[in-house]
């Protein structure tokens, strides 16, 4: 094809050329986007019970934040790709506040779902476990758009397809905008919680297989110790209603975190009150 070996070297050394230009290429184009960067770039990933963390982070500790957020709300939190870049501004760096606002959201409404941020905009695909679900992403993502930050989402409805993700539904939707409430400062049910917690008891019963956690949460006013030995006392008065109920006593398990996993940032009269809860989780979830 070639009249001389000078040819074929002559054309070797264009393409290595070539080659050689199009990598300076990508390295200023990636040194460009690195300093231009608006905020953090992140990528969460969860499938059923797993969640991975990836991104490039304004700063160490916000990186580390952001994996410990994902772990307070999921037992399988993984790390991945993790880096942290100095270029990016933390004044104009968004994730934080939207680290805040979805977090609790995205464990726990959503089976399987990506969430990516970056250039400030956020982007959820995913599948709720319930229309109560879905109400409260929508939710929390116009608070979201309220502080400035853009987002797009393409959020559908799970089709249960064994008994776990049905129990995770109906517990969703009897819990929706509803809590356990207790008198203040103890563990002793108010009355008018015994409705909301005899459906939970039949809810309990369709499953009888199910093992579930039922566990505490205080919000921060109070001290510390008080507020661990309260949430524990809650969960266990919790419990102790529904094996009342009939349900047995062997499928449930308590748990209480005090303070230490709030929702929600405890900034605010109503962040606190949701941060006073009982939840309850099905194990193997």
């Amino acid at each position: 094809m070639f009249k001389s070996k000078k040819a074929l070297l002559i054309l070797c050394f264009l393409l290595f050329l070539l080659l050689m230009f199009l990598c300076v290429c990508s390295k200023i184009d990636s040194i460009y986007s690195a300093v231009h960067s608006k905020s953090s770039n992140v990528t969460i990933t969860k499938q059923s019970s797993k969640v991975v963390v990836d991104g490039i982070f304004g700063n160490e500790h916000l990186a580390k934040r952001t994996v410990e957020k994902f772990k307070m709300f999921n037992d399988d939190v993984e790390e991945g790709d993790i880096e942290t870049n100095d270029n990016i501004k933390s004044q104009e760096d968004k994730w934080s506040q939207t680290l805040d606002n979805i977090a609790y959201y995205f464990s726990s409404s959503f089976e399987n779902a990506k969430l990516t941020f970056a250039d400030n905009v956020l982007k959820i695909d995913g599948e709720v476990i319930s229309k109560e679900a879905k109400d409260d992403v929508l939710s929390s993502l116009d608070e979201l758009k309220l502080k400035g930050i853009n987002v797009e989402e393409k959020i559908s409805l799970l089709e249960p397809k064994n008994d776990t993700q049905k129990m995770r539904r109906d517990l969703y939707g009897l819990m929706h905008s509803k809590t356990v409430e207790f008198e203040t400062e103890q563990a002793t049910i108010k009355s008018e919680s015994y409705f909301l917690l005899d459906s939970i008891a039949k809810t309990l019963q369709a499953y009888p297989d199910a093992k579930i956690s039922i566990e505490g949460h205080t919000d921060d006013l109070g001290e510390d110790e008080f507020n661990q030995k309260l949430s524990e006392d809650r969960a266990n008065s919790v419990k102790n209603y529904l094996v009342a109920k009939g349900v047995d006593g062997d499928r449930l398990s308590t748990m209480g975190f005090g303070e230490y996993r709030p929702a929600f940032p405890n900034t605010t009269k109503g962040n606190r009150q949701k941060n006073r809860r009982v939840e309850f989780k099905v194990k193997g979830e």
